[in-house]
């Protein structure tokens, strides 16, 4: 049921906008990266990054932190940005021109980690409702947790074990 893209990376540090003459105001993405037709962005924040305030809203909701909702507009930033300056040549810093295509960008948020959710399990159930919610109702911003995505990583190393294991038990039936 998860998606998974092969990715490459096309650049990373990459700087994704125009510059004021003195050079200031570049937006830079961690990674501009490609499933092979599209280009897509990369942003990482730390494991330990702060997900909510310590106070609690109305609507059984959370507030969300700072640190959170201030990566969220870096990266529609980055991807309003990069709309723009994708409709030039760009090249690598290795020279190669970037041939993916750029419409509506999507974007990936690496950020904080859900088994850092603290509180009482009410609290703890209201903060994970909170996230959800917020990070479904991004257009075209993938936000992943650390944990999420080494809980992944693991599905997929398993998934390759057991393709593996039935090629294996296959080849040997047939001998």
């Amino acid at each position: 049921g998860l998606t998974y893209k092969y990715l490459k990376i096309l650049q990373r540090e990459a700087h994704i906008s125009k510059t004021d003459l003195n050079g200031a105001n570049d937006v830079i993405a961690d990674f501009l990266v490609s499933d092979s037709r599209y280009t897509k962005i990369v942003e990482l924040k730390t494991p330990t990054t702060k997900l909510f305030t310590k106070r609690q809203g109305r609507s059984d909701t959370w507030f969300l932190s700072s640190e959170l909702t201030d990566a969220v507009s870096q990266i529609i930033a980055q991807k309003a940005n990069w709309e723009i300056e994708s409709q030039t040549r760009n090249y690598t810093a290795d020279g190669n021109l970037i041939r993916e295509e750029t419409f509506d960008a999507e974007c990936i948020l690496i950020i904080g980690s859900l088994s850092s959710i603290e509180g009482s399990d009410k609290e703890k159930a209201i903060k994970r409702k909170t996230l959800e919610l917020y990070r479904r109702n991004l257009k075209n911003i993938d936000i992943l947790f650390y944990d999420e995505l080494l809980e992944r990583s693991r599905y997929i190393v398993k998934s390759a074990e057991v393709i593996e294991d039935k090629l294996t038990s296959t080849l040997v039936l047939r001998e």
